[in-house]
């Protein structure tokens, strides 16, 4: 999986356990809700777009950036029993 399709997903994990909906994304980015999730699917952001989402997250990109490498590492690693 590539570094930015991994952040998206670690973004959309985020959204989701805060209930953050796409609708309020849309506001905060003064985009419409359907531009917002276009910009998910082509996961086409820009640098300040993602920044104004994590604000939204009161996350830095840095606290994105590192619950990524937390997913990546958990999905590449086995388990004693696996």
């Amino acid at each position: 999986m590539s570094q930015t399709k991994s952040l998206i997903e670690s973004l959309k994990q985020e959204l989701r356990k805060q209930r953050v909906t796409y609708k309020r994304v849309a506001e905060v980015l003064e985009l419409s809700e359907t531009s917002v999730k276009r910009l998910f699917s082509e996961e086409a952001f820009s640098i300040r777009r993602l920044e104004k989402i994590c604000e939204l997250l009161q996350l830095d990109i840095s606290d994105l950036v590192h619950l990524m490498e937390k997913s990546i590492k958990l999905t590449t690693q086995l388990s004693l029993d696996q």
